[in-house]
């Protein structure tokens, strides 16, 4: 476990540093939409009074103001001014597909930057692991021993092998986050629901921004012969002629509609989305990402 812990210091010092560097605007301008309003207190003030309707916060019911009107009416606020960061990630065993489990490190190293990130702008960030299950749940915080403690527990845990159910990780991010906020989903997208419908409602509510992890050796297959495969998900063996070009090529054409079938929806949705590779400088990419939606 020590040395585990002390891989995960090596690992996430120099992720802090590296934003550091990369961010040499003020940080707070990365965030789009957050800290619009420059309020005291705490972060909103009184706009207007609206009618109940269901489905709004219980909370913000006004009672002397319901009495008077004989109506339930609740107090409506300007825009908060702190901004809450999600980060939806996959944490199934497809992650662990690479060298050195490459998807599962780039998955923490871009979760470390967003949450530095938010957390040095004032803003609160949350983090919701998910499989064919959720498996961790970080209520949104501005503590940053927190986040990284939940950090700690992703890096050392092993993903065991179960599928992925992204519908599922949306429906419930919907129920834990009710109010807007800013949604990284961060997966491979390596999942056989149909999970369009979810991401619709998720993008209506949220700003909703998906990053995708590929590995190189998922675009294409190299041809060494014969060779035996265990899916990572399911545990199945099955034997593979790699040497056939045709196969090669099948397998190429059906990553190739899959990508292309998911661009086309984050494209109908209008989200903006990141495809990141391990071993390159996905930082940076992620930063300039974050730059041009600021500039928007």
């Amino acid at each position: 476990m020590n040395k585990e812990l002390s891989e995960f210091w090596k690992r996430i010092n120099p992720v802090a540093r590296r934003i550091e560097i990369l961010t040499k605007h003020p940080v707070r301008s990365f965030f789009p939409g957050s800290h619009s309003s420059k309020t005291k207190g705490g972060g909103i003030e009184f706009l207007e009074h609206k009618l109940y309707e269901p489905g709004d916060e219980k909370t913000f019911i006004d009672e002397r103001a319901s009495e008077r009107g004989q109506k339930l009416v609740i107090i409506k606020h300007k825009e908060e001014k702190e901004l809450t960061v999600t980060l939806l990630c996959d944490l199934s065993s497809s992650m662990e597909f690479g060298d050195v489990e490459a998807k599962k490190i780039t998955l923490i190293d871009i979760c470390a930057a967003l949450g530095f990130l938010a957390i040095k702008n004032g803003d609160e960030v949350g983090l919701i692991g998910f499989s064919d299950r959720i498996k961790v749940d970080l209520s949104p915080t501005r503590a940053r021993s927190r986040f990284i403690g939940t950090l700690k527990e992703i890096w050392v845990s092993s993903l065991v092998s179960q599928g992925t159910n992204i519908s599922q990780a949306l429906e419930y991010l919907c129920l834990r986050r009710k109010r807007p906020s800013l949604v990284f989903l961060i997966s491979d997208f390596v999942s056989k629901d149909d999970f369009s419908g979810a991401l619709r409602v998720v993008a209506q509510k949220h700003d909703l921004i998906p990053i995708i992890i590929e590995d190189e050796r998922e675009r294409e297959l190299p041809n060494v012969g014969l060779i035996r495969t265990r899916n990572i998900e399911n545990q199945r063996e099955v034997l593979l002629d790699t040497s056939s070009r045709k196969f090669r090529e099948s397998f190429k054409e059906m990553i190739e509609k899959n990508r292309k079938e998911r661009i086309s929806l984050f494209r109908k949705l209008d989200l903006d989305w990141l495809t990141v590779l391990p071993r390159t400088d996905y930082l940076k990419e992620l930063v300039i990402l974050l730059l041009g939606r600021r500039n928007k």
